[in-house]
This record gives structure tokens, sequence and C-alpha cells, in this order.
């Protein structure tokens, strides 16, 4: 379950955190482009040498739907134990910073009732996340780092609103 929440919580800090920063008079509802999936924009930076191994991602509804949750499935693998870290965000809206900032993986496990450390194992697991968006061309990545600072996992992602 552990494994789940880093593996999670590196996917959806890409969408999620950087559109939580954004006032919310100021969201609007995806403007859905039906040419655009989003699982088709997605792209795991080095997944060969990860010990977080993303081995399957699906989102639905891909495209997103305006008003509709959005549901994010994840299989992995984590080879190494890991007993702390960092996810590091980064993304920005039509090439205008939108988020820079990091956040510490075992206070994250604390917020959703786990714990560090996080041993070795395989699973599948499903999220469901609501995302206010602006109109744009949205790009994100996440970096989840261990204690000292090797990379876990990496995601980045580029859709337009």
């Amino acid at each position: 379950m552990k494994a789940a929440v880093v593996l999670v919580l590196v996917v959806t800090a890409a969408v999620a955190i950087p559109v939580q920063w954004l006032e919310l008079e100021s969201a609007k509802t995806l403007q859905n482009d039906q040419t655009t999936r989003l699982g088709d924009v997605y792209e795991f930076c080095n997944k060969s040498v990860d010990p977080l191994v993303i081995t399957g991602l699906t989102l639905s509804p891909d495209p997103p739907k305006e008003g509709k949750p959005l549901t994010i499935t994840v299989s992995y693998t984590l080879t190494e134990k890991v007993t702390g870290g960092m996810i590091k965000v980064d993304a920005e809206l039509d090439n205008v910073p939108l988020y820079n900032g990091s956040v510490d993986l075992c206070d994250l496990l604390v917020q959703v009732g786990e714990k560090c450390p996080i041993d070795p194992m395989s699973a599948r697991n499903t999220t469901t996340v609501s995302i206010p968006v602006v109109h744009g061309n949205f790009k994100a990545s996440a970096v989840a780092t261990d204690e000292f600072g090797n990379e876990l996992a990496c995601i980045t992602v580029g859709f337009k609103f």
C-alpha cells in the first residue's frame, strides 16, 4: 500500500499539485478536445533504471471530460526499500511557470495513514482526483527521489486545455 501511495502521488503530483495553486476564480473546466488523449501525452523519464518501475498507467475518462472525476490506475514494481525522500514538481502553462516546489515523501504518507519505510513490492492501484484547469498548453513533471537524492520515479505530462 505504501508504494502505491508513492506512485499515485508522483503521477497525480504532475497534474494536481500545480493547479491547486491557481485561484479558484480563474479555474476553468477542461475543454474536451477529442483529438488529444491525456494518456497519449505522458512519458516516464528513466523507467529502465528507476527503482519504482511503472508497468502500466491508464486514465479514465481519456481524454478527461467536463465535470467528470479523473481516475488514474497505475501498475508498478518497487525494487528497493525506501526510507524517505521527496517529490519535486515543476509545471507551466503556456510557457509561464505555474508551480515549482517539493514535498516530503514521508509527510505525504502520514497524511494518508501510511508511514516510511516502504518495502519492495509489485501492485496495481487506482485513485480518483478532481482537477480544476485553465485554458492553454500545460506541461508538468514530477520526480520522486529517495532519502539520498537518488531518483525513484519520474513522469512528464503535457496537454492542451
